[in-house]
């Protein structure tokens, strides 16, 4: 049967906002986009998974590291993450 266009279309939506939220911390610019992803849920179970992911590695690695967000550990952690989404599409 396959997925829907509207299913798919709200995946890729969804599977960019996480890509998007990662990349926004790591960019080392403006952090709204990343907090909102850390806040909001996301509907699709995987994505919604790497989203806490992503919150345990905030919590853990936030203000660790003078003058970083995310101290360099918790960004290789994200850079990975980052990776599995890129392969996972």
């Amino acid at each position: 049967m396959g997925e829907s266009p509207n299913k798919k279309t709200a995946r890729s939506f969804q599977q960019e906002r996480c890509y998007s939220g990662d990349s926004e911390c790591l960019s080392c610019q403006y952090h709204d986009e990343w907090d909102l992803f850390l806040t909001w849920p996301i509907q699709n179970s995987y994505l919604e998974l790497v989203r806490k992911r992503c919150i345990v590695i905030s919590d853990k690695h936030s203000g660790s590291e003078k003058g970083k967000d995310i101290a360099t550990s918790g960004e290789a952690e994200l850079y990975l993450i980052l990776e599995e989404l890129k392969n996972h599409a």
